[in-house]
């Protein structure tokens, strides 16, 4: 296995302007045992690789093969256990830090793809620009239009896939923390005044952001549908008031196209 001869020159390899591609294009055909020895020698590193304009790239491929590979084959034998332990341990620590890697221009992708897994869901395709850092896309991405229920704004069940239970609480442990103050770490949150508008401030800011606002609707996209994600909706409907700053007994009786003009304005 190539993985195993560079597996201790994976992270630096995935760094470096000459190399990523190749691991990269090396993990488009990688089978599942594969790809879990590149989750758990890339772990260690995964919020620094995520911020980086080659390794991210990395990164993406890596979770859109895993995510093609659960659609379409399965764990094909392998431990359950074993493969969300080695995936969760790269995501994780990404989804800890989301509040402000949404807005880093490099790890905002990584923090789609993310969700994506964890939801059970296709990786979103980037829309690239003429102003792209990169020459090409990243490899079994969907476009977002083709995950959407038909004339909806949300993700449509029927395209995702089925995850192992610990991916859907992590991914709504992750989804809580957002909605907090303090996102989640301890001594940072609380009910006080300044936690909770400095909790706002930072919200406001990613929608004001390209890249958090993006982040963000994904979030809705997301917890908008019933069927996807248990609490999905009431999560949703946390966020919205936050980011509409409604009052606490406000109903969301909103559509999410009447939100994605309310909020998701860019």
């Amino acid at each position: 296995n190539v993985f195993d001869e560079v597996k201790h020159r994976l992270a630096s390899a995935a760094c470096d302007r000459r190399t990523h591609t190749i691991i990269e294009k090396l993990s488009y055909v990688a089978s599942m045992s594969s790809l879990i020895v590149l989750f758990d020698h890339l772990c260690a590193y995964g919020v620094f690789l995520a911020r980086n304009r080659h390794s991210s790239h990395v990164l993406q491929g890596i979770l859109a093969r895993f995510s093609y590979l659960m659609k379409n084959e399965g764990l094909k034998g392998l431990d359950e256990s074993r493969v969300a332990t080695s995936v969760l341990s790269l995501i994780v620590p990404i989804l800890k830090e989301v509040s402000w890697l949404s807005m880093d221009l490099c790890a905002s992708h990584v923090v789609r793809a993310a969700l994506c897994v964890l939801s059970g869901m296709p990786v979103v395709g980037e829309k690239r620009s003429k102003n792209s850092r990169h020459q090409h896309s990243v490899g079994f991405t969907e476009p977002l239009e083709s995950l959407l229920v038909k004339d909806r704004y949300y993700i449509d069940e029927s395209t995702c896939y089925s995850v192992p239970d610990v991916f859907h609480s992590t991914l709504t442990e992750c989804l809580d923390n957002l909605c907090t103050p303090g996102f989640g770490k301890p001594g940072e949150g609380g009910d006080s005044k300044t936690a909770v508008t400095k909790h706002t401030k930072v919200l406001h800011d990613l929608v004001e952001d390209s890249s958090g606002c993006a982040v963000l609707g994904l979030v809705l996209r997301i917890c908008y549908n019933p069927n996807l994600l248990e609490g999905g909706p009431q999560t949703a409907e946390r966020l919205t008031r936050i980011l509409l700053e409604w009052p606490q007994d406000r109903c969301m009786d909103l559509s999410l196209d009447d939100l994605r003009g309310a909020v998701f304005y860019k």
